[in-house]
């Protein structure tokens, strides 16, 4: 729980540190001084894969973007596979209503996305709604407790801590929270809805892929960032 504890405030910190630094290309990146490395090169999808054959994905002007062609919508996923970590990533949509997801601990791609758990990206600015669905949330688990998405079109950042059986997420510099996967009263309110393949601890795996979604909504990302907790180091 200290390990836990310690985590959190220095990714606080990071992101204190980061301040906007993170939305220009030319400013020396903090993150990556304290050792994080990027899971995109900037120029072609080398390290990603895709559940199926789709021509959505390309790299346009440093970012992957996903520009739905009809047909199968397809979900890009890292080739290595993550247990504990701290990931950071940028997205922008084009619409009110825009939707996509960055997931983790994904370790079964043929079920997928059942297998893992899925930070909500969505447009909406304007919505009042603060619900399992909005931007933010931990879909179908764990809403966020305000709006803190930028307009349309303007980049949004995620920072995700994924420690043992907890889960905290930041939106643009912003807690959202912190959650336990084994949270009883957590796990009680997600049985009551339909979904049930949504209920945390029922999803025992720690180690899974990074992947993102392919929702049929054009979305971009850049700056994916991780920086993983060594098993010796959860002690």
């Amino acid at each position: 729980m200290r390990r836990l504890s310690l985590l959190v405030l220095a990714m606080g910190s990071l992101i204190a540190a980061s301040g906007c630094s993170l939305f220009g290309h030319e400013s020396p990146d903090p993150f990556l001084a304290e050792g994080f490395r990027p899971l995109f090169n900037g120029t072609d999808l080398t390290g990603w894969k895709l559940t199926g054959q789709d021509k959505s994905w390309s790299v346009e002007d440093g970012a992957i973007v996903c520009n739905p062609q009809g047909g199968s919508a397809a979900y890009l996923y890292t080739e290595g596979q993550y247990s504990d970590f701290i990931l950071q990533v940028e997205y922008k949509v084009k619409r009110e209503g825009g939707n996509s997801g960055v997931f983790f601990r994904c370790n079964n791609m043929k079920s997928f996305p059942g297998s893992g758990f899925e930070v909500q990206i969505l447009g909406d600015y304007d919505s009042q709604e603060h619900t399992w669905h909005n931007a933010g949330a931990l879909y179908g688990t764990v809403a966020p407790p305000a709006n803190y998405s930028n307009p349309v079109g303007e980049w949004n950042r995620y920072t995700i801590l994924v420690f043992d059986r907890n889960i905290v997420v930041h939106m643009n510099g912003n807690l959202l929270y912190h959650m336990n996967i084994d949270d009883p009263e957590i796990n009680a309110t997600v049985l009551k809805l339909s979904r049930k393949d949504l209920v945390p601890k029922n999803r025992k795996h720690s180690l899974g892929h990074i992947s993102l979604q392919n929702h049929g909504d054009w979305v971009a990302f850049r700056n994916l960032r991780i920086k993983e907790i060594k098993r010796e180091d959860n002690q």
